[in-house]
């Protein structure tokens, strides 16, 4: 098990799960009808909104990522 030992690496691995989430989100059709299922049972519709706006913007996210890279390393 690793285990985390500073608030820098925990970020990071929220980051990365985050993402990943929101790739499987949009690539997975059973995976979306269980977190709608999910969201929808713990807070209703609101719920399903709020699941769906995260994951819809941790994947564009992830898209930015190597558009960010990029300015960086030409800037």
């Amino acid at each position: 098990m690793i285990r985390i030992t500073s608030g820098g690496d925990a970020s990071l691995i929220g980051l990365i799960r985050l993402t990943a989430a929101g790739w499987h989100y949009v690539l997975s059709p059973s995976y979306r009808f269980k977190k709608h299922r999910e969201w929808r049972k713990i807070a209703g519709t609101m719920g399903v909104i709020y699941g769906v706006a995260s994951c819809l913007l941790a994947f564009v996210f992830s898209l930015l990522i190597p558009v960010m890279a990029c300015l960086v390393t030409h800037y």
